[in-house]
């Protein structure tokens, strides 16, 4: 968005004379001690808040800095630009460059600053976050200190200033850092293994065994029957069709068995120690494309037949499934242009009734 186009959104969102509530929001201490309090106000000393039905007031530099910004920024109108510009320098007194830089965007637009005052600001604001972004990387690599934050501290000003020369010095740094967390993973991960030597491990890792296992031998007979299916709507057989993939013994009955078996791994490995939760996640979506590619076809199959009573069964999965699918719903109003009359519930759980015109 614009510069120019920010004061007149703003004149939109907020009416004339409008006065800031108090929100209530969670406040952090330097010393990480945390605080949920209504916000009431602030001055340049400090934050005034309520707590427990009394009214306390804190010096900013005893706040967290984030928390210090983010309750500042809470009470600042959105409408008044010189206050923009005192949140802006507020930021930066901070170290949290970003934040200035955005708030200064806003009090241009605003009339907070004039134009150049805006480009000579920004120019400062870039030239102190580079000389802090550098000052924090050295001081990191002096000390040896944690390498995930040292490579953080070398991304930062890398993707916010990726052509500036800074970034020359410390490419030699970098594979050493990321040497030195692969290590660090490395040795987590032996001890990690270590302890699957527990007992109590090993008798998890054999009942989730089991469980795939059983998963594995029900996903190869769903996928037998789901490919000998091709044949059949080649052949537009439909009963074939449906039986290869809906009936008892069709593919649909293994696919959710698998779907069980996932079930079953998930509440066994709660902690995701065995079987990462994001793999199970995604074996589980698998199987559900499968399921509704399963009901496509038979309802394609009956489509072509022009057994539209016969479809809506099918479709009615699919949307269960995946509620917006876009075939699904073209079928809907197929079915509905050739006078099938039905429920949009009794696909979607929605209302109106519809009927065919």
């Amino acid at each position: 968005m614009s510069r120019i186009a920010i004061p007149f959104l703003v004149a939109l969102l907020v009416p004339a004379g409008f006065a800031f509530a108090g929100p209530t929001m969670t406040i952090v201490l330097k010393g990480g001690q945390k605080r949920t309090v209504k916000l009431k106000s602030f001055d340049e000393g400090g934050l005034t808040y309520e707590q427990a039905d009394a009214e306390h007031t804190i010096e900013w530099n005893k706040l967290a800095p984030r928390s210090a910004y983010g309750a500042r920024k809470a009470l600042t109108p959105f409408d008044d630009g010189v206050k923009r510009k005192k949140l802006s320098d507020f930021a930066a007194e901070r170290h949290m460059y970003p934040e200035a830089i955005e708030q200064l965007e806003i009090a241009v637009a605003l009339g907070g600053i004039d134009e150049a005052g805006y480009e000579k600001r920004e120019a400062e604001l870039q030239k102190a976050e580079v000389a802090y972004l550098r000052l924090r990387i050295d001081e990191l690599l002096k000390s040896k200190a944690n390498p995930e934050e040292c490579l953080a501290a070398i991304k930062r000003l890398k993707e916010r200033y990726p052509d500036h020369d800074a970034n020359r010095a410390y490419e030699a740094q970098i594979q050493a850092l990321v040497d030195q967390i692969a290590k660090k993973k490395q040795a987590a991960l032996a001890k990690k293994e270590k302890k699957t030597v527990d007992k109590a491990m090993a008798k998890l890792q054999k009942r989730v065994q089991a469980e795939n296992k059983k998963r594995h031998k029900a996903f190869a007979t769903a996928e037998t029957l789901f490919k000998e299916s091709d044949a059949a709507i080649a052949k537009r057989q439909v009963s074939r069709v449906k039986k290869k993939l809906v009936e008892p013994v069709g593919a649909e009955r293994y696919y959710k068995k698998v779907r069980k078996h996932l079930r079953n791994i998930a509440r066994l490995d709660r902690a995701g120690q065995i079987v990462p939760k994001a793999e199970l996640q995604k074996q589980y979506d698998v199987i559900r494309d499968r399921l509704v590619e399963c009901y496509l076809r038979v309802a394609r199959s009956l489509m072509q037949q022009r057994n539209y009573k016969g479809a809506v069964k099918y479709v009615r999965k699919v949307l269960y499934y995946d509620p917006i699918h876009e075939e699904a719903l073209d079928m809907v109003e197929e079915i509905r242009k050739n006078r099938i009359t039905f429920k949009v519930s009794e696909l979607t759980n929605a209302r109106p009734r519809v009927t065919g015109g």
